[in-house]
């Protein structure tokens, strides 16, 4: 990329040490373990024990929601690096990264007032209103429904 370039262009020039797809997957399984998936597995497993008196049924459907999470955050990785590895390379490339910066930068700034002004409003979280969509789905108890409840909850939580 020459002599000059932009902070994500010299980042991404480096994709066979730093960023690679073995990478991307490492942290697809690293973020696969998170609050907000892991207390909706938690929800669906009880769910399946207590309620639906299924116990059969937890580990095939407790897998099939793991795997679902990686592989959906695992395409989410590689969708923003394939677009940052597009954009560091246009004439975008400064917007790009000071619009990611604010991002990012304003997402920190809303995580610390949730940690420190939690009752203060704007919040990092699922909607009130989509969770009472995403437990009606935990009541129909299927794998339709445990992949989809899934692919939600980390739509839902990757921003």
């Amino acid at each position: 990329m020459g002599g000059t370039c932009t902070a994500v262009a010299c980042f991404l020039e480096r994709q066979g040490g730093l960023v690679s797809f073995p990478l991307v997957t490492l942290a697809g399984l690293v973020d696969g373990i998170n609050p907000c998936a892991i207390g909706m597995i938690i929800l669906l497993l009880g769910y399946l024990l207590v309620f639906a008196k299924k116990p059969e049924k937890v580990l095939p459907l407790g897998a099939a929601y793991i795997l679902t999470i990686y592989l959906t955050y695992l395409v989410i990785g590689l969708f923003f690096f394939q677009s940052a590895r597009w954009l560091s390379t246009s004439s975008w490339s400064q917007l790009f990264e000071r619009v990611l910066g604010g991002g990012l930068f304003l997402a920190g700034v809303i995580n610390l007032k949730d940690y420190f002004a939690p009752n203060l409003p704007v919040h990092l979280e699922i909607p009130q209103r989509t969770r009472k969509y995403l437990f009606s789905l935990i009541e129909r108890i299927s794998l339709p429904t445990v992949i989809l409840l899934a692919v939600l909850v980390t739509l839902l939580e990757t921003p």
